[in-house]
């Protein structure tokens, strides 16, 4: 995240980007490359589909509200863990649990 505010991009440019170079082991910019293909592809389809349920070019079909409204979810889904994720490495991670056991002697 602090790369995307450095560089004034998207979260989604960033993460593209980072995908390009050697900062993460290979399985993490494979797997975060997939991710950032599927987002391209969740958003060229919502575009479409946004677009076909406008100019109405399939008449009443009541499969495009539920098409549009499953791909808008995905996006809703990420960025709540996007959230979730930024809280939690905002918390300080607790140190060992104290030990009930009086020290012998």
């Amino acid at each position: 995240m602090e790369h995307a505010r450095a560089e004034g991009i998207s979260l989604f440019h960033a993460a593209r980007q980072i995908t390009e170079t050697e900062e993460l082991k290979p399985v993490a910019r494979k797997a975060l490359r997939a991710l950032t293909d599927d987002f391209a592809r969740w958003r060229f389809r919502r575009r479409w589909l946004r677009l076909i349920g406008r100019k109405n070019w399939l008449g009443a079909n009541s499969e495009l509200p539920f098409s549009l409204g499953e791909v808008v979810e995905l996006f809703r889904i990420f960025v709540a863990s996007i959230r979730t994720a930024e809280k939690n490495r905002q918390r300080p991670i607790p140190g060992p649990a104290p030990t009930m056991h009086k020290p012998a002697g």
